[in-house]
């Protein structure tokens, strides 16, 4: 039998692109939206930035679209140990959401 002992949150940083043909309004409403889903698995936001529209490198292609532009928001989380891969699958199939990108904060 294995005890578990209580392991402390991580800090994460999470950056997803929106689809820019969206309204001001549907934009902010997924942003709300991913905010809770941080929340809904335990997790808390420490910062978040928002960066704008701009131009992709290349071409992205979801739900049949294809994207030249996209909002980028960034965030940074803490979220308790195993919760992260659950929040990458909400994530995924968001279809508004065209990419993200979760990474583990460097500690200074």
């Amino acid at each position: 039998m294995k005890i578990v002992k209580d392991q402390p949150a991580r800090q994460y940083e999470l950056t997803y692109l929106i689809a820019s043909d969206l309204t001001e309004t549907e934009i902010s409403k997924l942003q709300q939206t991913v905010q809770d889903l941080v929340k809904k698995h335990q997790g808390k936001i420490i910062e978040t930035e928002d960066w704008g529209k701009k131009t992709l490198a290349y071409k992205l292609k979801k739900a049949g679209k294809i994207f030249t532009t996209a909002v980028y928001t960034h965030l940074v989380i803490e979220l308790p140990p195993g919760q992260a891969q659950e929040l990458e699958k909400q994530l995924h199939l968001t279809d508004q959401i065209i990419r993200h990108l979760l990474i583990t904060k460097e500690s200074k």
